[in-house]
């Protein structure tokens, strides 16, 4: 073998190494970016509510509340299941002197 073929070998080598390096590197890098994206995409559908408490009063039922805070679109059916939801309610029964967290509806 003379000097050239032995230069040109270590060349190849080297140039198959660093490619090597290249290629495991993208998928590197591709794999975090598809990452990213799943988890961008799984937080998408969480929408953050802002909420504030009321005080229950002597006649109050969960209907009227939810009359007096839902706007002229939101279904007061769907008020209601959210005042269930965020006090982790069983029933509709309420007492007064309970806090009760709403959402704000904008």
């Amino acid at each position: 073998m003379n000097v050239l073929e032995a230069v040109y070998m270590n060349c190849s080598i080297n140039y198959t190494i660093n490619i090597k390096k290249v290629v495991s590197n993208i998928l590197v890098v591709i794999t975090v970016l598809m990452l990213f994206r799943i988890i961008a995409v799984s937080e998408l559908g969480k929408e953050e509510k802002k909420a504030y408490s009321i005080i229950v009063n002597n006649k109050d039922t969960l209907w009227n509340i939810a009359e007096k805070i839902s706007k002229k679109n939101i279904n007061i059916q769907k008020v209601i299941y959210d005042i269930h939801e965020v006090n982790n309610m069983s029933s509709s029964s309420i007492y007064k002197g309970q806090t009760l967290h709403i959402f704000v509806y904008d």
